[in-house]
Formats: C-alpha cells, sequence, structure tokens
C-alpha cells in the first residue's frame, strides 16, 4: 500500500482535492472514508478495518483527472 501522505499529495497535485472524511461504523468495529473529486460530483467510499486503508481504497476507487505532466521551463527572469 502507497504511503497515504503520498496519496494525498497526488490527489491534491490534480486539483481533485475536493473532500475526505472518515468515521467509524455503527458497531465500532470497522471504518468507513469518503472521498469527493473536485472533477465531478460524486462520493466514493472505502470500508477497512484499519482507517488509512478505508481512506486509500475510497480515492483509489474514484475517477480522477489524470496527473498533470511537469515541463520545466526556464526562468524568462534569469
Amino acid at each position: 500500500m502507497q504511503d497515504l501522505a503520498a496519496i494525498i499529495r497526488d490527489v491534491a497535485a490534480r486539483g481533485e482535492l475536493n473532500h475526505i472524511s472518515i468515521a467509524p461504523t455503527l458497531d465500532g468495529t470497522r471504518f468507513k472514508a469518503s472521498f469527493s473529486p473536485a472533477s465531478n460530483c460524486s462520493n466514493v467510499f472505502g470500508e477497512s478495518k484499519d482507517p488509512v486503508e478505508a481512506i486509500v481504497l475510497a480515492i483509489e476507487g474514484a475517477k480522477m483527472k489524470r496527473r498533470p505532466r511537469v515541463v520545466e521551463h526556464p526562468d524568462p527572469w534569469e
């Protein structure tokens, strides 16, 4: 599993970080996470005994824009 911080940074770099939430289930044995990407009006859910895994499942299940290519441009002021 990827590092959660790296996953969140990737989502932010795509401009897709709109909303993430996590809460325990009613019986308290699992966690349910919700992720809402910015490019469409949807909610994606993940559920697991591990809260981090629940968030990762929610984010990885979302349809998002591709990550932008990083293009190095020379500084015109130098």
